[in-house]
């Protein structure tokens, strides 16, 4: 769409969805049947977004010293809106599935976690289980060979592995973290971590970890855990190095082109910044709200995911149905969701985008429906 000659929004929000279900039947206590997940879409054809239609006359040959005649805009399409006016496609429905947490790797496939299993969504919209079962338990192997216990975040290093955050509910003071290779061999990388949650890999294959009590821990690659930041069953929203900083329910931590860590705190409505020598500080927000602004003059409202683009913005899906951008320098914008219409016009909204990945494209892929967290 063109809204002048300088400029034009080629903003595109990929829009999935997922909703789920599990189904166990049970014969005689010992037998179950399991039915495999895929991702669905919740866009449908009554429910679509009318896009502004901007013509203009022609531009005129302008002279020195003489008066220039405006040119006349018309829009015959939906009204422009206020903020920036992204393009919503689906990519494949499916079957209602209970999906937690997911990237997508090099190949086009998306990952999963599921209870405790990995399911693997391919472009097509066809799902296998690739690695774990519905039952839980600890156990690595090959594929459904290997238990897990309750999975919460999952990310993937450039050689196709990938590592999830399992919280070990028998000792919660045990959660690990889990490897699983591109053939589905499943090991453990490291453990002995409080309520594992939020992971983030730095270029060295560092995974930086975010325990449920409230602090961030680094996991080097031969899988020693070690403390950066934050303090274990203290919240709060201080900044310090160290143990004298505290967080609150960080949900999302991401790592910037500056080689900072970022945690967006759902609890706090704050995004922190955390050196890699463990220097806590206030990078965006302040109180709960939906301003726009830079740094602390901007809000938000129990923020639910953050990811990062090839730009170094950071994209946050807030808790009051919005998308924001936060660039290198703490300018915050919000980027919005779309605007949707029912078959009586009225306007209507999709709520609650906790859950979605930045392409390769920087577009943004998002589940609607179903749940997620942990």
């Amino acid at each position: 769409m063109c809204l002048n000659k300088r400029l034009q929004i080629n903003l595109k929000l990929v829009w999935t969805g997922i909703k789920s279900q599990l189904f166990l039947v049970w014969t005689n206590l010992t037998l179950f049947r399991f039915f495999l997940p895929v991702f669905f879409s919740v866009l449908s054809l009554v429910s679509s977004a009318q896009k502004p239609n901007i013509s203009y006359t022609s531009p005129q040959t302008v002279y020195l010293e003489k008066e220039i005649t405006p040119i006349s805009v018309t829009n015959t399409g939906g009204a422009v809106p206020g903020r920036i006016y992204p393009q919503v496609d689906q990519l494949f429905a499916g079957n209602p599935s209970f999906i937690q947490h997911f990237i997508k790797t090099s190949s086009g496939d998306l990952y999963g976690t599921q209870y405790a299993s990995i399911i693997r969504v391919k472009p097509d919209g066809s799902s296998s289980v690739f690695a774990g079962t519905s039952t839980y338990g600890y156990a690595d192997g090959l594929g459904t060979a290997a238990l897990f216990g309750t999975l919460n975040d999952i990310i993937n290093d450039n050689a196709g592995n990938l590592y999830v955050a399992e919280r070990n509910s028998r000792d919660e003071t045990n959660g690990r973290i889990r490897k699983i290779t591109p053939s589905g061999v499943v090991s453990t990388y490291a453990q002995g971590l409080f309520s594992p949650g939020a992971l983030a890999m730095d270029a060295n294959g560092v995974i930086y970890v975010a325990e449920g009590p409230g602090r961030i821990m680094k996991v080097a690659t031969d899988g020693t855990v070690s403390f950066v930041a934050g303090q274990s069953r203290v919240t709060g929203k201080a900044n310090g190095t160290g143990a004298a900083a505290s967080f609150y329910n960080v949900v999302a931590i991401v790592i910037g082109k500056d080689g900072n860590l970022y945690a967006l705190e759902s609890g706090n409505s704050l995004i922190r910044k955390i050196t890699p020598a463990g220097v806590v500080t206030t990078f965006a927000g302040s109180n709960f709200g939906s301003a726009d602004g830079s740094g602390l003059s901007a809000s938000f409202w129990s923020p639910q995911m953050m990811r990062i683009d090839s730009k170094g913005n950071l994209i946050v899906a807030d808790g009051n149905s919005l998308f924001r951008r936060i660039s290198p320098s703490a300018d915050v914008v919000t980027i919005g969701g779309p605007v949707y219409y029912d078959s009586n016009g009225k306007t209507k909204y999709e709520t609650y985008y906790s859950n979605f990945i930045i392409d390769e494209d920087d577009n943004i892929e998002y589940l609607s429906g179903g749940f997620t967290g942990y």
